[in-house]
This record gives C-alpha cells, sequence and structure tokens, in this order.
C-alpha cells in the first residue's frame, strides 16, 4: 500500500510504522514532540508537528485507529474501548465548536450584519 508523502521527511506511511510499531495501546502513548523527533531523526518544529498531525488525520480517514488523547499522546489502538474513548474525545471537541458556531451565528452575526446596514 502506498502512503502520501506530506514532506521529505514526514509520511503517513513513516507515522503509521512509527505508531504501529512503538505506541501500541493507551499506555504506550506518545507525545507530539517526540512522535516527530522519532520519525524526522531531530528536533522537532511546530510546522513538522502540524505535518504530523495532518498525517495522523489522514491515516484515521482512511481507517486506521489511531487514538489520542491530550493526557496521553498519541498511540495505535489495541481494543475497542481505546478506539471508544478517542471518538468520545473527538465529538465533545466538535460539539465545542459547533456550539461556538452556533453562538456567533447568533449573536455575533446578526449584530455584524446590523453594524453594515444589511438586512437579517
Amino acid at each position: 500500500m502506498s502512503y502520501v508523502s506530506i514532506s521529505e521527511k514526514i509520511t503517513t506511511g513513516k507515522v503509521l510504522a512509527q505508531l504501529q510499531s512503538f505506541h501500541c495501546g493507551r499506555d504506550n502513548g506518545v507525545h507530539i514532540t517526540r512522535l516527530t523527533q522519532s520519525i524526522t531523526k531531530d528536533a522537532a518544529t511546530l510546522s513538522e508537528e502540524r505535518t504530523v498531525r495532518y498525517a495522523v488525520a489522514e491515516l484515521r480517514e482512511q481507517g486506521y485507529p489511531i487514538c489520542a488523547h491530550p493526557g496521553l499522546g498519541y498511540f495505535y489502538a489495541t481494543n475497542d474501548g481505546e478506539i471508544n474513548e478517542t471518538c468520545e474525545f473527538l465529538y465533545s471537541r466538535a460539539m465545542h465548536s459547533l456550539k461556538q458556531i452556533a453562538a456567533l451565528k447568533k449573536k455575533a452575526l446578526p449584530e455584524f450584519r446590523g453594524q453594515l446596514g444589511l438586512e437579517v
């Protein structure tokens, strides 16, 4: 299976291999900085960390059970419970964002439109 190259140093294949080889299960989670360093074999830059996050998102969209939590780091799931925990975390984060959008559209957007003299 071929993996998309996100940068010269970081590919989805390298991210997947690192997680599957060394970070299986929640007890073996790894912080983004350390994961990036292990892939690039160098000090991690913020840009490279972002690239690894993009690779994780892409791998998840392909169906790979890559989990993450702020307190645990990234890890390759070893059971359904770990996947469910990550899904609950992602759902909660998404709902928080949707609430912000709803509040902005309900309050901020009408006020903004009023300032511009636009009809609501």
